[in-house]
């Protein structure tokens, strides 16, 4: 199983495309794995990647908005999704591990790029551009 960036996943804004690019190709190895050590050494390093990703799209969110606060809920809801597939990894069967990738690739890149990051993105490009004009 391999999931290939598509034009529905982008944002518009190239940083935050490029760092979800990364997740997609940190769960397509964790999904190809051919180990579970290997799967649980490359869950770590998602994990870490994850929560520095987070923390730097959280730096365009508009503050005291209740999206914004959703939005921050959503990233907590996905890094412990990534968290609890870390714990259980050495104990699944590869084709368990492959089925719960594909499974966070269709929340992180699908349903909370829109819900969230494309919305986001929006808000933030909007407010960049009335602050030149």
């Amino acid at each position: 199983m391999k999931v290939y960036w598509e034009s529905m996943y982008e944002t518009g804004m190239p940083e935050i495309d490029v760092q979800h690019q990364e997740i997609l190709r940190l769960l397509n190895l964790v999904a190809c794995s051919t180990t579970a050590k290997q799967s649980w050494d490359i869950l770590a390093n998602l994990l870490v990647y994850l929560r520095q990703h987070f923390s730097e799209e959280e730096k365009y969110m508009p503050p005291d908005v209740e999206t914004s606060r959703e939005h921050k809920l959503d990233h907590d809801r996905l890094a412990e999704a990534v968290a609890s597939l870390l714990d259980r990894v050495l104990t699944l069967q590869a084709s368990w591990v492959e089925r719960e990738c594909k499974i966070l690739i269709r929340d992180v890149l699908v349903e909370h790029t829109w819900r969230f990051d494309r919305p986001m993105a929006v808000a933030s490009l909007q407010q960049q551009k009335e602050a030149i004009s």
